[in-house]
């Protein structure tokens, strides 16, 4: 069986390494156009469901970065 989420770690991480140092505005939009086509990729793309899990997803990120548990 898939571990999905370790699975979005790797590819988090590989992403991440690509935006470092960037445009936070360019970023942004490079991030939607990679959500588009991988909505497109599914039968029935969900937008409203996919878009809640990255606002929620995003949310938790960036507070575990900014309350210091993301620091190495």
């Amino acid at each position: 069986m898939r571990d999905v989420g370790r699975e979005a770690v790797v590819i988090a991480n590989e992403i991440q390494a690509v935006l470092r140092g960037r445009d936070t505005a360019a970023c942004y939009i490079a991030l939607s156009m990679v959500l588009g086509y991988a909505a497109s990729l599914g039968a029935r793309p969900d937008f409203d469901g996919m878009m809640k899990l990255v606002e929620n997803t995003a949310r938790a990120e960036f507070q575990r970065r900014t309350d210091g548990a993301g620091d190495a």
